[in-house]
């Protein structure tokens, strides 16, 4: 099955072997209906659940037998919940937790959340501009892990403000920062990241607005 998230018209699945779509869209007088038409990211995990990550409707996760959601959301009175319901990227880590990255196009983001599976609660990573080793930015793009079990978090996002490449401790919190040094010829190229990937090797890759950067993991 080939599933696709659109602008505006929900998120479709296509069956290769009929040729047909089903389409899973929001329907307001619906709380089991998809959160939002927009969507910008979708996610199978290792238990086979399918998320889908909205611009403006939070996190959905989709019962394949009834074509019911379940939404996870921003609730400005639970500290747990998920810290906005504008979600730009979802990543499964080593551990089994949910990473849910936050900020797409305008709306901009509020961290990094990582859902645990047993508890159905979030926990969130901010910026704290006191804090040199909290998130160098809300807006988060993109999410990557080594080897080690260290995530690797690029900020930013079209048309967001990036602040470069975060290295998370999951056992600490705390984050190392890798950011473009203009009097560096060998730091990051731009702090404005579009994407990452860890290669084979273990090298990140990563993608930016203006230009490319590896890092030996």
């Amino acid at each position: 099955m080939l599933w696709v998230g659109t602008w505006g018209g929900g998120l479709n699945r296509y069956d290769p072997h009929s040729g047909q779509f089903t389409r899973y869209q929001n329907n307001p007088d619906d709380p089991a209906s998809l959160s939002h038409d927009l969507v910008t990211a979708i996610r199978e995990d290792s238990q086979g659940r399918r998320w889908g990550g909205t611009c403006g409707g939070g996190l959905d996760l989709l019962d394949r037998q009834t074509g019911k959601f379940t939404r996870f959301q921003y609730d400005p009175h639970d500290p747990d919940s998920l810290s906005s319901d504008n979600v730009s990227t979802i990543f499964e880590d080593s551990a089994g937790g949910l990473g849910v990255g936050t900020g797409c196009y305008s709306n901009a983001g509020a961290g990094l959340n990582r859902l645990d599976p047993t508890s159905g609660k979030f926990t969130r990573y901010r910026n704290n501009p006191k804090d040199p080793t909290s998130l160098s930015s809300d807006n988060i793009v993109a999410i990557a892990q080594d080897a080690a079990g260290a995530l690797w978090i690029g900020t930013g996002g079209y048309p967001l403000k990036g602040a470069g490449i975060n290295c998370l401790d999951p056992q600490t919190g705390q984050v190392q920062r890798y950011q473009h040094d203009p009097h560096d010829p060998a730091s990051l190229g731009n702090d404005d990241i579009m994407g990452l990937m860890i290669d084979s090797s273990g090298v990140l890759w990563a993608g930016t607005w203006g230009a490319a950067w590896t890092w030996p993991t």
